[in-house]
């Protein structure tokens, strides 16, 4: 029977490094080693060796020969040795190769070693963005339950770690996250929730809580959360026609406040001022949000000088319970680290003529009040 040769690019002649993508070595076989014995005893090599790209980019550039039971016994090796390496203590090298098997590879199984490698590490953010990836990917019932039995005792130490050092925010976003990820999962509903609530939002605290009523486990949990709620000074019962206040958390960054506006229905954090008398986007949320923009420009006087910008229109802005349709932003350039734009009085007047509005600093609390 004639010899096949091999002819993917990836593979070439002995023991000769060539490059896949961005300057990957390949380790190459020669048609007397086309055999998959031959392949694990490559695979194993370079996995010894510490050459995790090259381990990698040879797997992949095998998938199109070998059946589905080959294929996936050379990606157990590659699984195998990181549970090896993590036996001996050698941490960090699990971490490389896992990261690199998973980022091309995409696998669940791939995704969750690495999380519980970086637990070890006590990297527990890392970790949080391994075992969410997983479970993403995850359709056993049985795996999936194990991933977010992970994630709620990640998500925990991480909170408390982020309340401890003040960034109420940064549990906000980490829940949002989770839950958007399980939206029918209770668990995340609840801490999102208890996240709004800790910024004083009670308006999607509210949105969050009320489904839960009909809990059967979380009933009185609810309940107790909503009284206190009620009974917040300045908010009124839902059943009650009295009007009050309108409270949108501010986050204190020591010489301004942060404010979150909910922008297509997308959160994006802006820097308030009421100096400004035209609200701006930064160009990568305009993008990210694939806003309009007019390509006309106007002029603006900032800090440092006049500048042109264009205009982009958002279908809807709102701020707590106060919306506004068919709103414009400038389209500027903005580096502050963790702002994405600016929240300038003319969108505080537009979300409510009604309603007149102050900055209590002592609560970080923007409040709308109805005039006297």
């Amino acid at each position: 029977m004639e010899q096949r040769a091999l002819q993917s690019p990836a593979v070439a002649a002995p023991n000769v490094s060539g490059s896949v993508g961005a300057g990957t070595p390949v380790a190459t076989l020669s048609a007397a080693e086309d055999s998959f014995a031959a392949y694990q005893q490559q695979l194993q090599r370079l996995l010894t060796n510490g050459e995790f790209n090259a381990a990698v980019a040879l797997l992949n550039s095998l998938y199109a020969r070998l059946n589905s039971n080959q294929a996936e016994a050379l990606a157990r090796l590659i699984l195998d040795h990181a549970a090896q390496r993590t036996a001996s203590d050698q941490l960090q090298s699990a971490v490389d190769l896992l990261v690199t098997y998973a980022a091309t590879n995409e696998n669940a199984d791939a995704w969750r070693q690495l999380g519980n490698v970086q637990m070890l590490m006590d990297d527990w953010a890392a970790a949080l963005e391994s075992i969410k990836r997983a479970s993403s990917l995850e359709h056993r019932a049985d795996i999936q339950q194990r991933d977010l039995a992970a994630l709620v005792q990640i998500s925990g130490y991480l909170r408390d770690e982020l309340l401890r050092g003040g960034n109420e925010l940064g549990v906000l976003e980490m829940y949002r996250d989770l839950y958007h990820l399980h939206p029918g999962f209770t668990h995340f509903q609840l801490e999102l929730a208890d996240a709004y609530l800790e910024l004083g939002d009670t308006t999607n605290a509210l949105t969050l809580l009320q489904p839960l009523l009909y809990n059967q486990d979380l009933a009185i949990t609810v309940q107790a959360k909503l009284q206190q709620i009620y009974a917040t000074a300045g908010l009124q019962n839902s059943d009650s026609t009295t009007p009050g206040q309108v409270r949108v958390p501010l986050l204190s960054t020591g010489s301004s406040f942060v404010i979150v506006a909910r922008i297509n229905d997308t959160d994006v954090r802006m820097l308030l001022d009421t100096g400004a008398s035209i609200s701006a986007l930064s160009e990568s949320v305009v993008k990210r949000l694939r806003l309009p923009v007019s390509g006309k420009l106007i002029r603006l006087n900032t800090a440092n000088g006049v500048r042109q910008a264009q205009l982009a229109t958002a279908e809807s802005v709102a701020l707590g319970p106060l919306q506004r349709r068919d709103v414009k932003f400038a389209e500027i350039e903005f580096a502050q680290p963790g702002v994405e734009g600016l929240l300038g009085t003319d969108l505080l007047n537009q979300l409510n003529p009604g309603l007149s509005y102050v900055i209590d600093s002592q609560e970080n609390a923007l409040i709308f009040n109805t005039p006297k």
